[in-house]
């Protein structure tokens, strides 16, 4: 997998306060990423703030979701992402088995954004 970055600051509708569990704002850093994957099958954008970047590697580099290589005969395998993020787990699933459905599920609104733009 091979990366490239450029940076944009966050629109004022993405600067929230961190949610009610004390998790920090996706867009604490006031800068979103814009990644390009290399993949077999070409290239495509992934957009995460900057402060979080490293979940790129981790996830999709170092396959830290890594599953068994298990799967049903009885159709693709199917699993809930829930709190998202961003969609960085959907990503991967889809790019280690591309039959995989992913039902993704986050309800911070300012990773909503990103999360739709990446899975789009």
């Amino acid at each position: 997998m091979k990366t490239t970055a450029t940076m944009r600051p966050c629109n004022s509708d993405e600067r929230e306060e961190p949610n009610q569990t004390g998790a920090a704002s996706p867009c604490r850093s006031a800068k979103i990423a814009q990644i390009n994957i290399q993949h077999s099958k070409g290239s495509f954008p992934v957009r995460i703030p900057e402060g979080e970047s490293f979940r790129v590697r981790e996830i999709l580099k170092e396959k830290a979701y890594s599953l068994l290589p298990w799967r049903s005969r009885q159709g693709p395998r199917i699993a809930m992402d829930v709190g998202a993020n961003v969609g960085l787990f959907a990503i991967f699933m889809k790019m280690a088995d591309k039959d995989s459905i992913v039902h993704s599920y986050e309800p911070a609104p300012q990773s909503i954004a990103l999360l739709r733009q990446n899975l789009s």
